[in-house]
């Protein structure tokens, strides 16, 4: 299940106000803004209370829908009220609460947290067109508690490393636990080539889930500003925006100056950072498939690859060095990039970051273990990782996938499961049962089983079952095709989008 839910409380007898909120909620569920949970999405036969207790687990929002139906509840009060009041107390979730009818809230705990709305008047008072306006502002305020909340945990948790992060990458508060996972040689290798005096321009590929964003943020930018090697760099994320926009915002944000610059041409706003620092400054452009994704056209493109061209016919001068990453199946566009600069790269300069053999791999598992003071069958985690995690393909193990199977080794509630041992693996059903359940956590957030079928079925048909792999890039008409034209094209691009939000990241939404 997403740790990031917006659980709503409320009593059955209130059911109409749940639709209604749910109903103005929808567009920013659909986008990916938030995640939400209320148990109408327990299906029948389920274990319904321990669906309840793992979603109060996983809030970080609640909304309560109070009335006198919502306070003469025993199972609100005994089972829902208590866990989230305590976890409030520590910070761990934001509680509004939305007053639906007059009720004596007054003499309840409720009392000492923000409502999400003026509460002079219920809402149960108020026009029908008045109870839009107001349902449409506690959304509002909902989306607004649920960002803050995730900033909230990003600052808290940063400072501390750990070597199990899931789908997310590692960062550079990682960097020391990050040499320990395996990619030494690679950091040697490319530290070697960008450092080297004749470098300027350089390519770094791999293709999707092998470490590539990793790499960069715990890997090469804290080594190049390690005081041997006297570098500064700066890591950009490649976005919708304006490359020249996300630059600029980087080199502000983490070089601490020159706030006041507006500068919109490239050579210009890079000299006026290099001025007066004698050390090289590297730009680490990450996911710059994101730019030929965006900027589709050629001729949209052609205002940043003219800028590119003329910082490199004047980097030699300009202490400035760039390594673009991007994903294997984009590399081969880099070449409009090149063209426009006069320069095809060379051996040492165009870098790509591979998978792992399978007894890196247990290597890996094996450092996690220890990191993370988890129980180690040496010899069982050998096994897996040849037998089960290594691609049928190319005998290799992808990063992503230790990472998922680590994660969900890790949060197991039963002691005895979070172990990587077989016995804690026969327990759980093998990998296969692993994944099931982190399936079944992740899907539950869709509430619906029509919902939840729609998003197995987008994201069993962007895999190659044949060759136990990823299917690569697929346009939206594409997945429809494979999937024989079950869903619509609106429904496959939701559960895309669905699928890529930040806390699941099983896809990466494209169009091509």
């Amino acid at each position: 299940m997403p740790f990031d839910l917006t659980f709503i409380s409320y009593s059955h007898k209130d059911k109409e106000w749940l639709s209604k909120l749910q109903t103005m909620l929808k567009p920013l569920i659909r986008q990916g803004s938030l995640a939400v949970w209320a148990d109408t999405g327990i299906q029948p036969g389920s274990e319904w209370k321990k669906e309840i207790e793992a979603a109060l687990a996983s809030a970080r929002v609640a909304v309560l829908l109070v009335s006198r139906h919502f306070l003469a509840s025993d199972f609100i009060a005994k089972h829902e009220l208590p866990p989230l009041l305590n976890k409030a107390k520590g910070g761990g979730v934001k509680i509004l609460w939305v007053y639906l009818s007059a009720c004596l809230y007054e003499e309840t705990e409720i009392q000492h947290y923000q409502a999400a709305h003026d509460i002079s008047t219920p809402l149960d008072s108020l026009t029908e067109a008045d109870q839009s306006r107001v349902l449409a502002d506690i959304c509002k305020k909902i989306k607004a508690a649920s960002i803050q909340q995730d900033d909230a945990v990003i600052q808290h948790s940063a400072p501390v490393p750990h070597a199990i992060k899931g789908l997310r990458p590692f960062g550079r508060d990682d960097a020391e636990v990050f040499t320990q996972l395996q990619r030494e040689r690679d950091l040697e290798r490319r530290l070697g080539a960008i450092v080297h005096s004749e470098f300027r321009f350089g390519i770094l590929s791999g293709e999707s889930g092998c470490g590539k964003s990793s790499f960069l943020q715990a890997g090469l930018l804290p080594r190049l500003e390690q005081a041997q090697l006297s570098h500064r760099c700066v890591y950009v994320k490649i976005t919708n925006e304006d490359p020249i926009i996300s630059i600029r915002q980087a080199l502000r944000t983490q070089l601490g100056s020159h706030n006041e610059v507006e500068e919109i041409e490239l050579l210009p706003l890079l000299q006026t950072f290099v001025m007066g620092d004698p050390r090289p400054l590297v730009l680490l452009l990450d996911q710059f498939e994101q730019f030929f994704l965006y900027y589709k056209r050629e001729e949209e493109r052609e205002q940043f690859v003219r800028q590119l061209a003329a910082w490199y016919q004047r980097s030699q001068r300009v202490a400035v060095k760039m390594l673009i990453c991007i994903r294997g199946d984009f590399s081969d566009l880099l070449i409009e990039l090149q063209t426009a600069m006069g320069y095809s790269i060379g051996p040492g300069e165009n870098m790509r970051l591979g998978k792992f053999k399978p007894e890196e791999a247990a290597r890996i598992i094996s450092a996690m273990a220890a990191l993370e003071q988890l129980p180690l069958d040496s010899r069982f985690v050998e096994e897996v990782t040849r037998e089960e995690l290594a691609n049928r393909e190319d005998g290799l193990v992808s990063p992503v996938d230790l990472q998922i199977l680590a994660w969900l080794v890790k949060w197991q509630k039963d002691a005895e499961e979070r172990a990587f041992t077989r016995k804690a693996f026969h327990k759980l059903g093998g990998v296969e049962g692993l994944l099931e359940r982190f399936l079944q956590d992740i899907l539950a957030a869709r509430q619906t089983e029509a919902r939840k079928q729609t998003a197995l079925k987008v994201l069993l048909g962007t895999i190659d079952l044949d060759r136990n792999a990823r299917a690569g890039t697929m346009t939206a008409e594409e997945l429809r095709a494979k999937l024989e034209g079950s869903l619509a094209v609106g429904e496959v691009m939701e559960a895309v989008q669905w699928l890529g939000r930040e806390d699941i990241r099983l896809l990466t939404p494209t169009e091509r």
